[in-house]
Order: structure tokens, then sequence, then C-alpha cells
């Protein structure tokens, strides 16, 4: 927790640097940081998906860093070194649990897309007949195509996230729809370009599986649309909260994101695996 005037990144950062440090102690020349995500941010007690600039005297973070064995990093770079070139080996230990959280929340799932969009970033994992055949991620998710919209539209993000929530709706302001819409259409081209470069990089644009499992921060529905119109034979689906509560139960005072769920999940098949 903090306090503090205005809150940003810089304050951010070394907050969570010093929490990692206090977690990993005296054995952290020993460790590699694998991901590290900010989950929640609070502001006086409540979430804020637009929390930068916000003015605030207390501030509660909730985010998850996984960490292993420098050695063990090392083994792994060089048992694949003969086979894959060294700047295309990355570890992701979210995408693998959540990987693992679908097969135990949707176990009738063979090969699919899987695509979470966070706040700052957009994970994909490609899985073909249960076997993990790509992960990776591009810097753009919710709160990057919010405050795209926000410079286009030249409203502050608020407004800008509500634009956005009344375009799927059907409640625009006549007078601004035309305008509006075009702007949404920027702003989802520029997603969906991100995201085909990144299957284009790997070879799998045209080879994806029909069925796209689709989980976002907030706007679920706004970027399955963004996914199907740009993949018509495509056949997305929402991973819907009901889903994962069946296998996962969230303590009374934790926030109930999807993402924790299937990370509990894949953490508990694979303890019980």
């Amino acid at each position: 927790m903090l306090s503090c005037v205005n809150f940003h990144y810089a304050i951010l950062r070394p907050a969570i640097t010093e929490e990692r440090e206090r977690i990993t102690g005296n054995e952290a020349d020993q460790l590699s940081v694998i991901e590290e995500k900010v989950f929640d941010i609070r502001i006086s007690g409540y979430s804020v998906p637009q929390w930068e600039g916000r003015k605030a005297k207390h501030v509660e973070i909730s985010f998850v860093v996984s960490v292993a064995g420098s050695r063990v990093i090392e083994k792994l770079r060089e048992a694949v070194s003969r086979v894959v070139p060294a700047h295309r080996v990355e570890f992701h230990s979210s995408l693998l649990l959540q990987t693992i959280g679908i097969q135990k929340v949707l176990p009738h799932h063979a090969s699919y897309v899987l695509i979470h969009v966070h706040g700052e970033l957009t994970d994909v994992v490609v899985i073909n007949k249960h076997s993990c055949i790509f992960f990776g991620s591009f810097p753009l998710g919710v709160h990057g195509l919010i405050r795209n919209l926000s410079e286009l539209t030249k409203t502050d993000p608020q407004t800008a996230q509500s634009l956005l929530t009344l375009y799927m709706d059907g409640h625009l302001d006549p007078s601004h729809a035309h305008a509006t819409q075009k702007s949404i259409d920027t702003i989802s081209h520029t997603w969906m370009n991100e995201l085909e470069k990144l299957l284009s990089q790997a070879g799998l644009s045209t080879v994806l599986p029909h069925e796209t499992i689709i989980s976002a921060r907030s706007h679920d529905e706004y970027f399955m649309n963004v996914f199907k119109k740009a993949k018509p034979r495509s056949r997305p689906e929402l991973l819907t909260f009901e889903e994962i509560q069946r296998h996962v139960h969230f303590a009374r005072h934790t926030e109930h994101l999807r993402i924790l769920g299937l990370c509990a999940a894949g953490i508990h098949s694979s303890k019980h695996g």
C-alpha cells in the first residue's frame, strides 16, 4: 500500500520491485523473474482501470510475480538452442497456467486459440490436440485501446470508455455516431493488425484452429466482434466467469477475475495431475 498525491507508473514500479525483493529475500541473486503482472489497482478501496494521474492517499496493488532458478533457465535455453534461435526463446508462466486452466475448465476443447486481453497487453496461445504449439504477447490491451480512442475522439479516458460501451449497446448519440464509429474502427484495426502480425511472424496466420476462446479485462463482446469480423470462418466464444467458478472458490474480498481463476485452476491441476 502506498500513500501519494499523484499516482503514476514511476511510483508503481519501485513499489513492486521492493515487494518482489522482500519475497525472494537472500536468494534473489540466484533467481530470474519470468513474469510480473499487475492484476488490480485500488485507489481509496475501489478498483480503477485508468489509474495514472489520479490523486489518492492510499493505493493498493495486486500483482503476481513468477521466478525460477537462474541455472534452470540457462539449462532450458541450452536444451532448445539447437532447434530454436536464442532470440526466439521466451518464458511465459502465466500463459502456461492459463492453458492448463483451460484444459481443466473446458476439457472438451482440444484445438483452439486462446486470446486474453489484459490492461496493457494481449496474450495469445495456440493449442493443437491439447498440445501448446505457440504462445506470445503484443503490447496492446484494453487500457491502450481506450487511450488511443481518447486521443482520436479528443475526450478523456473515462468518456472514451463510455463511448465504447455505448457503441456496443447501440446507444451512440446520432449526431456523433459516424465520427465515433470511425474512431472505433481505427482502434479495432490497430488491435487486429497487431494480432495478425504476431501470428504471421510465427507462421500461423493461415493454419489456426477454427475455435477461439476470448477473455478480456473488460469489453469482451467488443473484442469477440472485432475478431469475428476479421475472421468470419472462426468460431469465437467468450470464456465466462461462471465456467471458471465451477472449479475455483474465491475468498470474500478477492476480486473475481477470470485470469486469476484460470491460474488457480492451473496450479491446482498441476499439483494433483
